[in-house]
């Protein structure tokens, strides 16, 4: 399975490192933070993420991964690779 994951917080931080620790099948394909590329960055080299997006539409159009994680508003989204609003 291929997941993108959307933020450069604490939580996504600690979502890559878990998946990186627990489920080493799953292959992290992308990070996106439309806010600050530089941490998008360092969150991709930290956890051997491959691809740094600061576009969440160009993300979703070019990367292969089944599902996106996105954090939002308090609720926590893992969902099929289709626009999240």
């Amino acid at each position: 399975m291929k997941i993108s994951i959307v933020g450069t917080g604490m939580i996504a931080n600690e979502v890559a490192k878990a998946l990186r620790a627990e489920a080493p099948e799953i292959d992290i394909t992308a990070v996106c933070a439309h806010s600050n590329r530089t941490k998008a960055e360092a969150m991709a080299h930290d956890y051997d993420i491959p691809t740094v997006y600061d576009d969440y539409d160009r993300m979703l159009r070019e990367d292969d991964a089944d599902f996106v994680y996105r954090k939002r508003l308090g609720i926590t989204v893992f969902q099929p690779r289709l626009k999240v609003c």
